[in-house]
């Protein structure tokens, strides 16, 4: 989408890309995909400049809210908003945007859309702020010093699944503004602030299932159909499940009436195997049975066609931080795909697991909270029967009284995160002298507050890895199931509606019946993907085994890696591995690897800094 985009409080410094500038003590400059259909425009109003970068959606209500006015783009109906709320007018715009306003006091706020297809960061400066969508701009700003590791984050995502606090980064002075939030810089310091809060969204109990079922069909062609690129074919990841078989069939019929392709892609293992003890490894015949009925262009399957290696090193240049994880290879693979097909655009469904396809929390507690007996007594005589009613609830209580009841046992998820800790570091961890609590990261594999997880994934970091890779590729990442008025419509659907005679996901389930095949719909059973993560990292010992002894020259890889950790497990990796040696597959190695890139790159920087410093005559 963006290729990158700088507001910087002074002028002076470069990032490698255009910039037009429009007055002494600012700048503005970015490079766009021309096939993104963003378009960017900066507004200058006596002493205050605006600058606007839009793809948006819902367009028709916003043009009526601004009173049927005749716009050019995207931009102009940003800048119309902001003239007629201000600092509220984020509630109003819809798709991909940012809006940056700089007063002539130095007073800066900049304000985010609601969707995760792209990261934003900012870089607090002597006298003003630095705004990107490109992370390792802020890194290398003419005339400041690379900033150091901010090691408290970084041992906090070394061991946890995320982070507490998504404003910070693993950088010192450099921030995030998370989705659907606010950023103000004054003379007192910068504050982040949400104006997105979609956990408080009114729930629609006036409605039936049924017309729950059609606002959800309604909404998600809307989502899909303002992801379509104007012109020229299309691609979608296509696995075999809910959430990228209902984008796929909602695009297929949409791209048929404009004469556009739509290009699919599946991940295949390139060697079967039982590595994962899951009950499907290989999605093909399921995403094959959504590709005949939505009528794809293509549907081709991706297996080895990046290294693991080569695709984790390019994850820390293009993204800046190690937040790469083993799939990232394949990710990368679809991309090119999709610009060897002539796509522009490559639509996921990686939130469908907290929006569309979202299980639910067991409706009868839910209904008995609200008073609704009605719905309550449902959930005990409906369709799925008293008995399996009976023995759902008595799991539901069980599980967690026998999990308290059970000798403790290690849990491969965490202790393979550990267990990448260096050992000095290790010892600090388990002696509570680290910022983080073997106690904290234990609740993180424990069964959590399911919301608190839905809002955390929602505003987090997930959708940032994917806009670096459509970049390398010069494609658009879109997520039409992530969109703010996806998320919005899911919010306010009853907890009932979400269950299903009996099944989870009932919102997908009944609202795509017909449009997917039978076998997807109700298959019970969930797949895993790159089950041949252990095969393909055997095929690279080599290069791995050549990353770890570099590594070992590097004293902040040392300081806080374990590389005879990671050493032990390349040793012993085999292609049908059981659950220990996958989670130390992914958690120790891959992420492993991530981290000591990731480090590497920080020691340069730090070393070229020092360096600087010793070449200073003052």
């Amino acid at each position: 989408m963006i290729h990158s985009l700088l507001i910087s409080g002074k002028a002076g410094g470069g990032t490698g890309h255009a910039h037009i500038v429009t007055g002494p003590e600012w700048r503005v400059g970015w490079s766009l995909l021309p096939e993104s259909g963003m378009v960017a425009k900066v507004r200058e109003q006596g002493s205050t400049v605006v600058f606007a970068c839009a793809r948006l959606g819902a367009r028709e209500t916003l043009d009526r809210e601004c009173g049927g006015a005749d716009f050019t783009d995207d931009a102009d109906r940003v800048f119309a908003a902001w003239d007629r709320w201000g600092e509220a007018a984020p509630a109003h715009l819809y798709g991909n945007w940012c809006l940056w306003v700089r007063w002539q006091d130095g007073r800066v706020w900049m304000a985010r859309d609601a969707n995760p297809n792209l990261g934003w960061f900012f870089r607090e400066l002597p006298d003003g702020i630095a705004v990107a969508s490109h992370l390792p701009s802020l890194l290398k700003l003419e005339g400041l010093p690379a900033p150091d590791v901010d090691e408290a984050i970084l041992c906090e995502l070394m061991i946890r699944v995320r982070a507490q606090d998504n404003r910070r980064t693993f950088w010192k002075g450099i921030g995030a503004i998370p989705v659907g939030a606010s950023l103000t810089r004054t003379a007192s310091g910068t504050k982040i602030r949400r104006w997105w809060f979609p956990e408080k969204t009114p729930v629609r109990a006036d409605l039936s299932r049924q017309e729950h079922e059609q606002r959800f069909r309604e909404v998600l062609a809307q989502c899909v159909e303002d992801a379509l690129p104007a012109q020229g074919p299309l691609a979608i990841t296509l696995s075999g499940g809910l959430d990228s078989g209902s984008v796929a069939a909602i695009a297929g019929p949409q791209a048929r009436r404009r004469g556009q392709a739509l290009h699919a892609y599946t991940l295949v293992p390139a060697r079967q195997t039982g590595s994962v003890e899951r009950p499907i490894v290989n999605e093909w015949d399921y995403a094959a049975a959504t590709a005949t009925q939505v009528g794809t262009a293509s549907h081709r399957a991706v297996s080895a066609a990046v290294s693991i290696v080569d695709a984790l090193a390019r994850s820390v240049r293009d993204i800046g931080l190690p937040e790469a994880n083993s799939n990232y290879h394949w990710l990368e693979s679809m991309a090119r795909l999709a610009s060897e097909d002539g796509a522009s655009t490559l639509l996921q469904g990686q939130f469908g697991n907290v929006t569309l396809s979202w299980p639910g929390l067991g409706y009868f507690w839910s209904a008995l909270a609200h008073g609704d007996w009605r719905q309550a007594a449902s959930a005990v005589c409906g369709r799925a029967g008293w008995r399996r009613f009976v023995r759902r609830q008595l799991g539901h209580i069980a599980r967690p009284v026998l999990a308290f009841l059970r000798p403790r046992r290690p849990n491969p998820w965490l202790e393979s995160r550990v267990a990448l800790l260096a050992p000095d570091q290790r010892a600090r961890f388990e002696a509570g002298l680290l910022p983080v609590r073997r106690e904290e990261a234990e609740r993180d594999f424990l069964p959590q507050d399911a919301n608190r997880m839905r809002l955390s994934v929602l505003t987090g970091r997930v959708g940032r890895v994917w806009t670096p890779i459509g970049r390398a590729y010069g494609v658009s990442v879109l997520d039409p199931t992530g969109d703010r008025r996806m998320v919005e419509l899911c919010y306010s659907v009853p907890d009932w509606v979400f269950w299903n005679g009996g099944k989870q996901k009932g919102l997908v389930r009944q609202g795509m019946r017909g449009r997917l095949p039978d076998k997807v719909l109700d298959c019970p059973s969930k797949a895993v993907q790159g089950a041949d993560l252990c095969a393909r990292l055997m095929e690279e010992r080599g290069a791995i085994q050549s990353c770890i002894d570099r590594f070992r020259a590097v004293p902040l890889v040392r300081e806080w890696i374990d590389l005879e950790a990671m050493q032990g497990v390349l040793d012993r990796l085999v292609p049908d591995a059981d659950q220990w040696l996958w989670a130390e597959a992914q958690n120790t190695l891959c992420r492993g690897l991530v981290f000591g890139f990731f480090l590497e790159y920080a020691q340069q920087l730090r070393d070229a800094k020092r360096d600087d410093r010793q070449c200073d005559p003052s």
